[in-house]
């Protein structure tokens, strides 16, 4: 099998973490590893074999030997080195967010439609086990019709400069229930609070209508004393809780516990619970979902097949976070996603 040849650029924090995967498949050649600061690069001095290290983006791009780009750098430069990137004819992986701007966004899956290359978006949680099973659950209708979602991601963490709190962990949640769902948001309500006035927000609460008639509440916060990374979906068949934080065994967590609506006295609507019992937990695969999504762009790029963070999932993300934006300086006023 011949190996997808590839150079990542940024080495920072996360894009360390890419680098030991694409490192380490066996079906990758990493050829490069560029950034801007050579000091980052003399860290990984002989720590793979055969991978250049260079400060020369364009000369990378200029590489035939390249198949594909993974862009691991700071979101507000995502654009321009991702379209530079599909223009130079490279398959490109570009970490969240996609960009910071819906046109910005529609121009990178434009460019990649233009050169058919793979446009692949870092939206990790598509690719967690557990994600993938409330997508099944839901999917073969074991939940019941879902009527709303909850999400908390907090920590006391560290603030962000380029953007605010939503797009940088309520963006996580956000692809996981667009995933999940599988259903268009059509409305977007949110509030953000900066404790510098003025500035960048470091909590947000989101609210999201979707055509379907679920409900999705998004709480993003940076400034928390505890770190919660938690998803409930509460379907009228069952529920189900995924924490990614629990002991591996019960990450996932349904619930028999459901609802429905009844005639009440006088023809009223009424509205009746049913509890059956304990919840169960379901057994997911113990694989390291950052490497399955690193091992799901090689083979995307091998077989030439879609991923499932393309770049259409990339915009309608990045449309509900603008849209989110706009209500936050509405004052919290309802935007809608309606065309």
């Amino acid at each position: 099998m011949t190996p997808v040849r590839i150079a990542l650029a940024g080495i920072g924090g996360w894009g360390r973490n890419l680098a030991r995967h694409f490192g380490t498949l066996h079906d990758v050649q990493l050829r490069y590893l560029c950034d801007r600061s050579q000091h980052r690069l003399d860290e990984f001095v002989g720590r793979f074999a055969d991978t250049q290290l260079t400060t020369d983006y364009a000369g990378v791009l200029a590489d035939p030997a390249v198949d594909a780009i993974v862009l691991a750098t700071s979101a507000p430069v995502h654009f321009p080195l991702g379209l530079a990137a599909l223009q130079a004819g490279k398959d490109l992986y570009v970490e969240k967010p996609m960009t910071l701007r819906v046109d910005e966004a529609q121009a990178l899956i434009d460019a990649a439609r233009a050169r058919d290359r793979i446009l692949m978006v870092g939206h990790l949680l598509v690719y967690h086990p557990a994600v993938r099973a409330l997508r099944e659950l839901a999917g073969a209708g074991e939940l019941g019709r879902i009527h709303q979602l909850h999400a908390q991601r907090l920590n006391l963490g560290t603030v962000r400069p380029d953007e605010n709190v939503a797009w940088d962990l309520a963006l996580h949640d956000l692809a996981a229930i667009l995933f999940v769902l599988g259903d268009e948001p059509v409305e977007v309500s949110a509030r953000g609070y900066a404790v510098v006035p003025g500035g960048i927000e470091e909590v947000a609460f989101l609210t999201i209508a979707f055509a379907g008639g679920a409900v999705a509440h998004l709480h993003a916060s940076w400034l928390d004393p505890v770190k919660t990374r938690r998803l409930t979906v509460i379907g009228d068949r069952a529920m189900a809780v995924f924490d990614d934080l629990a002991d591996p065994a019960d990450r996932l967590r349904v619930f028999d516990k459901g609802f429905a609506v009844t005639s009440g006295p006088g023809g009223a609507a009424v509205i009746a619970t049913r509890d059956g019992g304990a919840a169960r937990s379901l057994p997911l695969a113990s694989a390291d979902t950052l490497r399955l999504e690193c091992s799901h762009f090689a083979d995307c790029v091998r077989t030439r097949r879609m991923p499932l963070s393309d770049g259409r999932e990339g915009l309608r993300v990045i449309r509900v976070l603008a849209a989110a934006d706009a209500s936050m300086k509405a004052g919290g006023a309802p935007v809608s996603l309606r065309e």
